[in-house]
C-alpha cells in the first residue's frame, strides 16, 4: 500500500502504511523488512535528515545480513545524499566515506545504475564539501560516459546542469554553455513528457472517478430496490398476519358465540321442561283438590 501512495505522490499516506508494515516486520523479526526502512529513509530524506539516516543505517544492516549488494551500495548512497543535501558539514567525512565503499562495491558488481550515482555523488561531494572543482568534474564525466554509451538515467538532466555549473566555475564558458544548452533542451523536453503524463494521469483518474461514480450509482440504486423489496416484503407479512390474527378472533368469537347458543337452548328446553312439569303439577293438585271436594 505504501508503494501505492508514493506514486500517488502521496507522502503521509506513505509513511502511514510503511509504519504500520515496519511494526509488524519488527514484531515477527522479519528480515524482509530491508526495503522497508530504506523507503522510509526516502521519504524523509528532504525533511528530517537524523532520521533519515537511521533508517537507512537499519536497511543497511539488513541488507547485509541477506547478502544483498545492490540494497547495501544502494543505502549508503542515500545515506550520503541526504548529507550532502542538508549540507550538514560536519557529516561531509562520513558522506565521503560511504560514496567510497559504494564505489568501489558497484566497480565490484557492475551495476551501470549503482555505478552512474557513486560517479555523480562523489562529483557532488568534492564540489559541495572540499570545492574541488577538478575532481568534481572527473566523476561527473565519469557518469557523462556512461550516458554516452548508452546508459539512461532521470538524472541525466541534473548531469549536464553540474557540468554546465562546474565548467564555468572553472572559466570554460564555451563548454558551460554547450551543456547549458543540452541541460535547457533536455529539461523542455523531460517537462513535456511530464506534463503528457500527467494529463494523461488525470485522464485516466478522471475515467476511473467516473466509473467508480457509475458502480455507486448502481450499488445505490440496487440497495434502494432491496430496501424497497424488504418494505414490501414487511408490509405484506404484517398485513398477513393481521388477517390470520383477525381470523383467529372471529374464528374464536364463532366458536364462543355457538358454544353460548347451545347453552340457550339447553337453558330454554330445560325451563320448557319445568314449565311443564310445573303444569302437570298443577294439574294433579287440582285433580287431588276435586276430589277432596266429593
Amino acid at each position: 500500500m505504501g508503494d501505492i501512495f508514493v506514486n500517488e505522490k502521496d507522502t503521509l499516506q506513505a509513511l502511514t502504511y510503511y509504519h504500520k508494515a515496519k511494526a509488524l516486520g519488527e514484531k515477527n523479526y522479519s528480515k524482509k523488512l530491508d526495503r522497508v526502512y530504506s523507503n522510509l529513509g526516502v521519504l524523509y530524506m528532504g525533511s528530517q535528515k537524523d532520521s533519515a539516516l537511521l533508517y537507512f543505517n537499519d536497511a543497511l544492516k539488513l541488507y547485509k545480513q541477506n547478502n544483498n549488494l545492490y540494497g547495501e551500495i544502494n543505502s549508503r548512497i542515500n545515506a550520503a545524499v541526504t548529507i550532502l543535501n542538508f549540507k550538514s558539514k560536519y557529516d561531509y567525512s562520513h558522506a565521503f566515506k560511504q560514496l567510497k565503499i559504494a564505489y568501489t562495491s558497484a566497480l565490484q558488481l557492475k551495476n551501470p545504475d549503482l555505478l552512474f550515482f557513486s560517479y555523480y555523488f562523489l562529483g557532488v561531494y568534492y564540489e559541495t564539501a572540499e570545492k574541488n572543482l577538478t575532481q568534481a568534474k572527473l566523476f561527473y564525466d565519469k557518469s557523462l560516459k556512461l550516458i554516452t554509451q548508452g546508459y539512461k538515467s532521470e538524472y541525466t538532466v541534473q548531469l549536464y546542469k553540474s557540468l554546465s555549473r562546474v565548467a564555468r566555475k572553472l572559466g570554460d564558458y564555451k563548454t558551460a554553455y554547450e551543456y547549458q544548452v543540452k541541460f535547457q533542451t533536455l529539461q523542455d523536453s523531460v517537462f513535456s513528457v511530464e506534463k503528457n503524463k500527467q494529463f494523461h494521469e488525470i485522464q485516466t483518474k478522471f475515467d476511473v472517478q467516473q466509473k467508480n461514480s457509475s458502480i455507486q450509482l448502481l450499488n445505490k440504486e440496487n440497495e434502494i430496490q432491496s430496501k424497497q423489496k424488504l418494505l414490501i416484503f414487511i408490509s405484506a407479512s404484517v398485513l398477513v398476519l393481521f388477517f390470520m390474527i383477525i381470523a383467529y378472533i372471529y374464528k374464536k368469537e364463532a366458536k364462543s358465540q355457538k358454544v353460548i347458543r347451545k347453552q340457550d337452548l339447553l337453558l330454554f328446553q330445560k325451563e320448557r321442561e319445568t314449565t311443564k312439569h310445573q303444569k302437570k303439577l298443577s294439574e294433579i293438585k287440582y285433580l287431588i283438590a276435586g276430589q277432596n271436594k266429593e
